[in-house]
């Protein structure tokens, strides 16, 4: 997607989440469908879903609100940032500043995505 100068990359395995994108952000920002080897100068987003598990839940040392969401979180020496809601299906989160890569994953499995037909997956949302 692009708006203006900036370029952001959505990566999934799971074509709801990057169909959720383009419906989303398609009316603002100029969306297109790359090659799943492209990545574009700019912010990478990848999305798992899935049998993917996401990282164990942490004792985080701040709390916000998220898009809607609580979620738990710690900034790290190095300044990294991992957060995971603190409500159901759990969303993990890390991101790395360095190299601009903010990774989700979802603790869901195939039958909780299944059952949600027509919903996109929460990594999505």
């Amino acid at each position: 997607m692009t708006a203006g100068q900036q370029t952001i990359t959505i990566r999934s395995t799971t074509p709801t989440v990057t169909d959720w994108s383009t419906t989303y952000f398609g009316p603002f920002w100029k969306t297109s469908p790359a090659p799943h080897t492209s990545v574009g100068h700019g912010p990478v987003v990848t999305a798992t879903d899935g049998d993917h598990r996401a990282p164990a839940t942490i004792a985080h040392t701040h709390h916000a609100v998220f898009a809607r969401e609580p979620i738990g979180y710690t900034r790290h020496p190095d300044h990294t940032v991992t957060a995971h809601t603190l409500t159901g299906p759990v969303i993990a989160f890390h991101y790395t500043p360095d190299n601009q890569h903010l990774q989700i994953s979802s603790q869901e499995g195939p039958q909780a995505t299944a059952a949600r037909s027509g919903r996109p997956t929460p990594p999505a949302r």
